[in-house]
């Protein structure tokens, strides 16, 4: 029951990641055809490239705990003893899931605090960038929490 659920979120979670991308594909295209050809530039189109950029690049993280896809060095794993590799990923686990929760509660405290400006631009509220934050820290909970319950 879990498991689909989780296949459900992750499978979602994909498919915004990708319109996100294709989004911000077809706006820099846009931006650089008025930039050059019409030669004027919307104002709205690089805050737009910005906003989708950092919703990408945060939700992507939580796609790439789940998939260890994630940067990481390979010599340790050539040093150390399977009991060290075990104890570190476990660790490795915690310190993600750590800064998970911290990304949940300062984001939200830097989404409220940045609700009181406007980005230009786009005329919304600047925590509509700043969220992305504590809901990226959410979905790593959730990425993390799949993990440990495959491990035990």
């Amino acid at each position: 029951m879990l498991n689909k659920i989780a296949e459900k979120i992750n499978k979602a979670l994909h498919n915004l990641c990708k319109l996100l991308l294709l989004i911000q594909v077809i706006v820099v295209s846009y931006v650089v055809y008025g930039r050059f050809i019409l030669n004027k530039t919307p104002a709205w189109g690089e805050p737009t490239v910005l906003l989708l950029m950092v919703w990408y690049s945060l939700l992507s993280t939580a796609i790439a705990i789940r998939d260890d896809a994630h940067i990481r060095m390979n010599i340790i794993d050539m040093i150390l003893p399977e009991k060290g590799l075990k104890f570190l990923e476990k660790f490795n686990y915690l310190i993600i899931f750590v800064f998970s929760i911290f990304m949940i509660i300062q984001g939200y405290k830097v989404s409220v605090l940045a609700s009181m400006s406007v980005l230009p631009g786009l005329y919304i509220r600047t925590s509509w960038l700043f969220g992305a934050v504590p809901v990226a820290g959410v979905f790593m909970v959730i990425a993390l929490l799949g993990k440990v319950r495959k491990m035990i």
